[in-house]
């Protein structure tokens, strides 16, 4: 994709914070847990396992909806891959 490891891992970092500072200040906006999703995905990619656990356990209790489909499908992948 062109970005050095540093300049990945700073747009994560600035994904994230970005992420936490609308779910901050707007909770339950309609594009919420989708926001969740990608911040839980970001921590996979930044290795905080433990914290993209949290948002996709969250988000995978959400009933049938979209969003925690895709937060099941991410769990299985992640545990498939242990």
């Amino acid at each position: 994709n062109g970005m050095s490891p540093a300049t990945r891992e700073e747009s994560l970092q600035w994904s994230t914070r970005w992420i936490e500072t609308i779910l901050k200040y707007h909770p339950d906006f309609v594009m919420a847990d989708d926001l969740r999703l990608t911040r839980a995905l970001d921590h996979v990619a930044l290795k905080k396992y433990a914290e993209a656990a949290a948002d996709l356990d969250a988000l995978s209790a959400k009933g049938d909806s979209p969003v925690a489909r895709k937060a099941r499908e991410f769990i299985a992948a992640l545990k498939a891959k242990k």
